[in-house]
């Protein structure tokens, strides 16, 4: 028993000074699915042309690494796709109730405004006096 525990000992020493020498050469590196998946959350606009992937600061592949996104993260794309879809949804209702308060609108005129045959407002032109060109004085 004495020597099975002081074995086990040396080998849990031995693994963690391994472990903490060898640490550095791993290459721990998230897949690119979840890079793109953590990139869309913040721009869900971005999963209209994949290609802008390598604006955002990923190396991979843009349209392999989407794809496999798809395959592997379904849900997530569909939740990013349904937030930018109301994103979308949200941005034109705006233009829409900004164009219909718009429409409403009639401006006030400063001055009493000279109306044109069409019932268009006109503002009546200013005439600046000017001496005539044989009266100007030339260099």
């Amino acid at each position: 028993m004495v020597t099975l525990g002081s074995e086990i000992f040396v080998s849990v020493g031995l693994g963690a000074v391994l472990n903490v020498l060898t640490f550095p050469l791993h290459a721990y590196r998230a897949p690119p699915e979840s890079i793109w998946t953590d990139i869309l959350r913040k721009n869900p606009e971005m999963i209209i042309n994949p290609e802008w992937m390598r604006y955002a600061g990923s190396n991979d592949d843009p349209w392999y690494t989407h794809s496999y996104s798809l395959l592997r993260r379904t849900d997530e794309m569909e939740d990013i796709m349904d937030k930018l879809l109301k994103k979308e949804e949200q941005e034109f209702i705006k233009q829409v109730t900004s164009i219909n308060k718009a429409k409403d609108y009639k401006p006030e005129p400063t001055q009493k405004p000279f109306v044109a045959i069409d019932n268009t407002y006109v503002a009546k032109p200013r005439m600046i006096d000017l001496p005539p060109f044989w009266a100007m004085k030339l260099k």
